[in-house]
């Protein structure tokens, strides 16, 4: 004789959730997120007559390969700038206005800052590292883009200025970060 040991409820399978003892909070808080998207997804799937399988797979793909539109922004900025330090200088001459930015330091050094500004904001709000490691992660990977401009790239060189511009704008970027955080966090 086969019986059914799973709860008849939503809250019942909480429950046994809840009282389950886990080695972090946050796999405990995965489990009651996925057992809430499971049971939506059965009961959409019996409302429009699907199946759930397919539905609830492509909520943990989305849970665990972009986890969120701030995560996925961050990935996509990271690569923005990898590219825009990727062209070459012909490249960037024939650009319309291009001309005066190589010839301008101080656009330059502006755009490296508003650059690494975004990505340390993005990389703050998406990754949700603290401001000083989001910082040195993003000095490690400007210094990357440097030595990546340096060797590999024609007619580009890397600078100690250009690094200094980055640092100044992934301050500046993780600043309003934790400010935006600290203005949105739930009152207490």
């Amino acid at each position: 004789m086969i019986v059914d040991m799973e709860p008849q409820n939503e809250s019942q399978q909480l429950e046994n959730v809840a009282r389950k003892p886990f080695a972090s909070i946050k796999r405990r808080q995965y489990l009651i997120s996925r057992l809430r998207v499971e049971n939506m997804a059965g009961r959409l799937g019996k409302r429009q007559g699907f199946r759930v399988e397919p539905f609830v797979t492509v909520i943990d793909l989305w849970e665990k390969v972009l986890m969120s539109r701030t995560t996925t922004l961050a990935y996509l900025w990271t690569a923005i700038t990898f590219g825009l330090h990727a062209i070459p200088r012909a490249r960037i001459i024939k650009l319309p206005g291009g001309e005066i930015f190589v010839a301008s330091t101080i656009l330059d050094k502006l755009a490296h800052v508003i650059l690494f500004g975004i990505l340390g904001f993005l990389w703050s709000r998406g990754f949700g590292y603290r401001a000083f490691t989001t910082v040195l992660m993003g000095l490690g990977y400007g210094i990357a883009l440097e030595l990546f401009q340096e060797w590999l790239v024609r007619g580009r060189t890397g600078s100690i200025a250009d690094l200094i511009a980055d640092g100044v704008g992934l301050v500046i970027g993780v600043a309003v970060a934790v400010r935006y955080s600290r203005s949105t966090a739930p009152a207490v």
